[in-house]
């Protein structure tokens, strides 16, 4: 019996050590390291004292105390940096949501949801728990909440960014998983052609659907990187650029490999739907292959500075005060890469490039020139970008989590990071485009190419 005892209570500890692996102490400390980097490098100091973020902080440290398990510390940690509303300072929790995956604690939905020209349709599902019905079908609510309440009162507070769109991205993507949920959902649905709605009960599940009947409508905007010539639907040759991210590409070569393909096509398309960034430098290579001129202007950013000199003269001296209360920022010149000597061919044809919601960062950049210093040279296209970009500071916490702190901000806009960047020409995907599979922007463009096209 005494040897059960102690079986027992071992387990009882192992479970309690495993199910919480930060003390009450390291909780506290995390969340002052949070508040303490974000205070001091954050690249908007007249931001945090707009949002009240060191009584946030001091709100939060009872929050975090209470905290009964990692899974509940790290949301809480993600609400309190949710506050700053920038897409590039967050708590990420990969190694959480790994480990919850090994151990099958980590739950998703059979569905996928997309918001399409203004509302959300289930675009992919497994038809057993939908029956009678064929896609797409629009999400009305959840458990008797009309969806975008729902998403806005149960996701969003812990969702980070500064434009509804990207936030509304995140949160679509994070409604579909959940950590050991206690119950089922309802989810009430419509038919495009009915106004009569139906309500199911579908699961959260840790398996894998293996034996399940899925369909899915195709998405007419498709992923990866293609790059080839094409010819339009009034039958002028384009060449498009379709780039999924700013990473591992050799610009210069890939450019010269097509120079002889793009020589003769009437205009160039750009394709940043599904860019979510990468390395700005690779996108300013990529930008100056589309410029008719030998040297290419960035962008001006802000950001913090520190000397220790001058804060503790600003407790005495008015022209320091900034550097004691932790205000100092300077702002950073834009810099001037030079063609010259790069190998980089010149493309003059129209330019006309693509965005959306899911462009974001390096992507964004790539805009910030055009918008500053070429106006004239590129039309843009679709919706209104993420709106954030910017040199993170990371800092690695347990496992493979960490928080990140946007160090920079561009100097663009003043809505910038509340609206992304705004395109030219307003184009939204509809949901017959789902229906059909077919990408009718590309139609758009070969028109507006034809009656609008401006003198470059």
């Amino acid at each position: 019996m005494k040897q059960k005892i102690l079986v027992v209570i071992f387990c009882m500890l192992s479970y309690s050590a495993f199910s919480q692996s930060y003390s009450k102490q390291e909780r506290v400390f995390w969340l002052s390291q949070i508040w303490k980097d974000v205070s001091d490098y954050y690249y908007d100091p007249d931001k945090l004292v707009r949002i009240n973020w060191d009584s946030l902080f001091v709100s939060y440290i009872p929050q975090v105390e209470r905290s009964t398990d990692d899974d509940d510390f790290y949301r809480t940690l993600q609400r309190f940096m949710v506050h700053v509303r920038d897409g590039h300072t967050e708590v990420v929790r990969l190694g959480l949501l790994d480990r919850m995956a090994r151990q099958r604690r980590l739950y998703s939905l059979p569905i996928e949801i997309e918001y399409i020209d203004g509302k959300y349709y289930i675009t992919k599902w497994i038809t057993e728990y939908f029956p009678n019905k064929t896609l797409p079908q629009e999400v009305i609510a959840i458990n008797g909440v009309p969806f975008e309440t729902y998403l806005e009162q149960n996701i969003m507070p812990y969702v980070s960014g500064g434009t509804y769109q990207w936030r509304r991205k995140k949160a679509l993507y994070n409604f579909l998983f959940a950590f050991e949920p206690t119950a089922d959902i309802e989810i009430t649905v419509k038919d495009l052609q009915k106004t009569t709605t139906s309500t199911y009960t579908i699961p959260y599940s840790n398996e894998d659907f293996p034996n399940a009947n899925i369909v899915a409508l195709n998405n007419p905007i498709k992923r990866g990187t293609n790059i080839y010539r094409d010819t339009d639907k009034n039958g002028n040759d384009y060449f498009l650029f379709k780039i999924a991210r700013f990473d591992n590409l050799s610009v210069t070569q890939i450019l010269n490999q097509v120079k002889s393909e793009v020589a003769d096509v009437r205009y160039i398309v750009l394709d940043l739907r599904q860019n979510s960034g990468g390395d700005e430098p690779l996108a300013d290579s990529l930008l100056m292959g589309f410029l008719n001129t030998d040297t290419l202007i960035t962008y001006p950013s802000q950001y913090r500075i520190h000397n220790g000199i001058k804060t503790a003269q600003g407790f005495g001296y008015s022209e320091y005060r900034d550097y004691y209360e932790n205000r100092a920022c300077a702002v950073s010149q834009p810099e001037i890469y030079i063609k010259s000597g790069s190998g980089l061919p010149t493309f003059t044809q129209p330019l006309y490039i693509l965005v959306s919601e899911n462009t974001f960062s390096a992507a964004e950049t790539l805009l910030f020139p055009l918008i500053l210093h070429y106006p004239e040279r590129a039309v843009i296209f679709g919706t209104p970008t993420g709106g954030s970009t910017g040199a993170p500071l990371v800092r690695k916490m347990k496992g493979e989590n960490y928080y990140r702190i946007c160090t920079r901000g561009a100097i663009v806009s003043e809505n910038f990071h509340n609206e992304g960047i705004i395109p030219h020409v307003r184009y939204d995907m509809t949901i017959e485009d789902y229906l059909t599979g077919r990408d009718t922007i590309f139609d758009y463009i070969a028109d507006y190419y034809i009656t609008k096209t401006p003198k470059i």
